[in-house]
């Protein structure tokens, strides 16, 4: 039985009655009812992390049911409102790369230098390494094995060392990007490693050694001396074609097949002959230079080395004008030789601080080796084959070096080093046919 005055309708939150309570009594003085609140959907939150990192990913945000939160029976939020789905990350994926370029090989005594090109596809993706891969024909397998397991190529070059003679080498190579590994290239024309033998020896007179030599596009050696004796001219089986009658210090063969050689004693004039040894021409630099070394740029330029300012300069070959590239006066201390590489790079050979140093035509170091790690002693020719190994012959070490770039890499170049004894090597070229021709101080050797 009822019997309190006041009734109070209470909706719990189990559920609610839409109609007071069913009384006994007649005492009732009001009823006293409290109205539902229904749920509201609240602020959005950041949108979260996308379910892929390329290609058709999904991204959500959330809200609460806090405004207002429901209350006294009332309805919550419904579901759908309170999340929310976008697309992210549409871009597509990278996909493997495409085959690298045919592959270059290049062998000098028992080390392949094997260069190729950038696949035309990289899958959309940087090129991170590429794997080189060797097929031998002693292998009986006749199976490709990966010869880089442990070492990262991120560049387009790479040195296999250790040939063995006899034995047929082929090489492809396959790139690699965040996808994984493409296709390989095509397979190099195979190759079989001889080691070289001497050709052919030409004694020059111990009072007159051979100092500079080049090679003419008809194939004939062109040799300068610092001492007592004229340059010449001599054919492939090193028989004299023609005296100069002339002393010169340093030539090298212009980008139109002339000669160009600087005087002996040293002076700031340039000679110009015909490759066959007929004077054409003369220029002159300014009359601070004492020219040295000489190489020729692609453009048709000269590229000289100072021995009395340390400079190196290019020199405008119509007219003399120099300008100078070396970027500081301690740059180099003793400039001596230079050579031109298959990239327009000018080598130059420091001899009294025992180094090399790449640089190009804005006089930019790009790479050195040598000096404070006892590598080199007394550098004195050098050159370039076509492949863009530099050769150079160390008056000190009694060696000829062969230095070619292992990295591409921005931040780190380093060098490999091939070297074969030889006596006190000064000069060195290569001919057209990439045979190396070397001068000593007491003679020549092929």
């Amino acid at each position: 039985m009822i019997n309190d005055k006041i009734y109070k309708a209470v909706c719990e939150l189990n559920g609610h009655s839409g109609s007071p309570p069913n009384l006994t009594s007649n005492k009732v003085d009001y009823y006293e009812i409290t109205v539902p609140v229904n749920g509201g959907p609240g602020t959005w939150s950041a949108w979260g992390a996308c379910s892929t990192t390329c290609g058709d990913g999904d991204q959500t945000r959330i809200r609460a049911c806090d405004n207002p939160f429901p209350a006294y029976c009332g309805s919550q939020c419904n579901s759908s409102d309170l999340t929310d789905m976008r697309s992210c990350n549409e871009s597509k994926c990278p996909d493997k790369p495409g085959p690298p370029g045919l592959p270059f090989v290049f062998v000098l005594d028992d080390i392949a230098n094997v260069t190729w090109t950038p696949p035309h596809d990289d899958g959309g993706a940087i090129i991170t390494n590429y794997n080189i891969e060797m097929r031998r024909s002693d292998n009986y397998n006749n199976t490709w094995v990966r010869v880089n397991m442990n070492i990262c190529i991120p560049g387009n070059s790479y040195l296999m060392r250790s040939l063995t003679e006899d034995v047929e080498y082929e090489f492809r190579i396959v790139a690699e990007n965040e996808a994984g590994t493409g296709e390989p290239s095509q397979q190099s024309v195979k190759f079989t490693f001889v080691r070289p033998n001497v050709v052919m020896r030409i004694p020059s007179p111990i009072w007159s050694p051979i100092w500079d030599l080049t090679v003419t596009s008809l194939g004939n050696i062109v040799t300068t001396s610092t001492q007592h004796s004229t340059s010449k001219i001599y054919n492939r089986t090193f028989q004299l074609i023609k005296d100069l009658n002339k002393k010169f210090i340093c030539v090298t063969k212009t980008s139109d097949g002339q000669l160009a050689f600087t005087t002996n004693p040293f002076s700031n004039i340039i000679h110009f002959y015909t490759e066959n040894g007929s004077p054409i021409r003369t220029i002159t630099c300014p009359s601070d230079i004492r020219l040295n070394g000489i190489a020729s740029l692609s453009a048709g330029e000269l590229v000289v080395t100072d021995g009395y300012t340390t400079g190196v300069y290019i020199v405008d070959s119509s007219n003399g004008n120099t300008t100078q590239i070396s970027t500081s006066d301690d740059m180099f201390q003793s400039p001596t030789y230079l050579a031109v590489d298959i990239r327009n790079h000018i080598i130059v050979s420091d001899y009294h601080r025992h180094l090399i140093k790449v640089i190009n035509r804005e006089g930019l170091e790009i790479i050195h080796y040598g000096s404070g790690e006892g590598q080199l002693m007394g550098p004195l020719g050098v050159c370039t084959d076509i492949n863009g190994f530099i050769i150079l012959g160390e008056l000190g070490n009694r060696w000829v070096t062969l230095v070619a770039s292992c990295s591409l890499s921005t931040t780190e170049t380093k060098s490999c080093i091939k070297k074969a004894d030889i006596s006190a090597a000064a000069a060195v070229t290569t001919t057209i046919t990439q045979t190396i021709i070397i001068t000593t101080i007491i003679g020549t050797k092929m």
